[in-house]
């Protein structure tokens, strides 16, 4: 929900990353080729947009 609450006030991914990994874990691994780290960062977004648009409700049956 932070990841889906940064995207939605317009903040870069970047950002999304520091508040959910922390400024040592971004600045490590933030320009690492495999682009993990970002793709967490995009699948966390990609869930909480998800869970907004009712994906919570399975969580509720």
């Amino acid at each position: 929900m932070r990841a889906l609450d940064g995207s939605i006030a317009g903040a870069p991914h970047r950002e999304i990353g520091l508040a959910l990994f922390g400024r040592a874990r971004v600045e490590q691994d933030w320009a690492d080729p495999g682009d993990h780290l970002r793709d967490s960062v995009r699948r966390a977004v990609r869930r909480g947009r998800w869970l907004m648009n009712g994906g919570y409700k399975r969580f509720l049956l």
